[in-house]
Order: structure tokens, then C-alpha cells, then sequence
């Protein structure tokens, strides 16, 4: 089985082995090096043929502007930021770095297993805490239905479910992982007040989001 090659790039030492520990469990995935400051970030990245690099750019040693560089630099290496921050700001600065996942260092091991197996595929991944504060983000950007703020992404996946496709078949669509749709659908039904999918096909008709043939 051809495993999947990560570098860890973290200030601190502690941290970095237990990340790697729970990775190199995983019979597909394979921890090439764990590393503390920028200076040899590139140099393994060139030398180890690594696939995915998780970084905690919020330490001492790394910053949002170097993480720039490296996501122009190795644009097939896939980013995925990991931190003990969540400020809206700083979430949307590494987004626009070209990152593809940000988990926060409080995940649950299924989490961060997820977010390796997403993100090596090309789908974007974000634990629930960021998830949530990328929804209030887009919020600002809303459509009101009745009251109810559902924003553009939202009644994008809300006409999909009415359509049929299942999550997976969305997320195959929206290039987003299951887990982020699935996060999305959660949110739909509890701000409709909707207890199963036949409310959100028979919401989306009311609203005229789809056309009954």
C-alpha cells in the first residue's frame, strides 16, 4: 500500500511527537520528519518527496507570509495549518495562502486522520471550531429566506439534497469533503427547523430553489 508522506513542521517538540504517533499509526500514512524552525522546511520538502506538510504557522518559528511561500513554491504539496488559535483573521489569511485544511490542536484523532485522507485527495478540510467560524464569515454574505440567514454555500447543497445526491456525490461536486457537507446539511436542518431530508426537498420547492418536473 503506497503511503501517504507527511512532514511536520511545529515549534514545539512535544506536540510534534504526538502528532506524528497518531499518524504513524495509521497503516496509510507515514511521517517522513518533524521539524521546529522554517530554515529546513524547504530544503526537506525538496528532499523527501513529501506529499503533505501540517504546520502550526502561529509559533515563533513560522509566520503567514513564510507559509505563503511555500504554498507558491510547492504548489502540489498539499498545506494543512494546524494551531491552538482561532481568530477569524488569521483563519482567512492562511485560507488565502493557498492552505488546503486547518485543523485546530484540540481535534479529536478521527479529526486529524480525516483531514490527511481529505486533503491528499484535493478537498478542502476544517475541524468543526474553524468550520464554524468560516460559517459566521460567510453569513455576512446571506440570503434571507423568511427570516432565516442560509448563505450562498448553503443553498448551493440545499438545491443538491433536494436534486437527490447524497453527501458524498455533493462533496464529489463542491470539491469539499463529506465531513464539511455533512457539517453544512447539520446546520441547514437546525436553522430550518427540519428534522429529515424530505423537509429540505419540500423547503427547497417553497422556495422555489428547485423546479418540481
Amino acid at each position: 500500500m503506497k503511503k501517504i508522506r507527511v512532514l511536520i513542521a511545529d515549534g514545539s517538540y512535544i506536540f510534534s511527537e504526538g502528532l506524528k504517533n497518531i499518524l504513524n499509526v495509521e497503516k496509510n500514512i507515514e511521517v517522513l520528519a518533524c521539524i521546529s524552525e522554517f530554515n529546513n522546511l524547504e530544503n526537506l520538502l525538496s528532499e523527501t518527496e513529501a506529499e503533505l506538510l501540517m504546520i502550526d504557522y502561529s509559533s515563533r518559528f513560522f509566520d503567514e507570509h513564510k507559509l505563503s511561500e511555500v504554498c507558491l513554491k510547492f504548489p502540489n504539496i498539499k498545506v494543512i495549518a494546524i494551531t491552538s488559535e482561532l481568530p477569524r483573521i488569521r483563519i482567512a489569511t492562511a485560507i488565502r495562502s493557498g492552505i488546503n485544511g486547518y485543523l485546530l490542536k484540540d481535534c479529536c484523532k478521527e479529526e486529524i486522520i480525516e483531514a490527511v485522507n481529505e486533503t491528499i485527495n484535493g478537498k478542502q478540510f476544517f475541524c468543526g471550531n474553524v468550520f464554524g467560524i468560516l460559517q459566521e464569515t460567510e453569513e455576512e454574505k446571506t440570503d434571507k429566506c423568511e427570516g432565516v440567514s442560509l448563505s450562498k454555500r448553503e443553498i448551493e447543497i440545499i438545491q443538491l439534497i433536494a436534486e437527490g445526491l447524497t453527501n458524498k456525490e455533493i462533496a464529489d461536486k463542491l470539491f469539499l469533503s463529506s465531513h464539511t457537507v455533512n457539517t453544512h446539511r447539520k446546520n441547514i436542518m437546525h436553522k430550518l427547523r427540519l428534522k429529515n431530508t424530505a423537509g429540505i426537498v419540500i423547503y427547497a420547492l417553497k422556495e422555489n430553489l428547485i423546479h418540481a418536473d
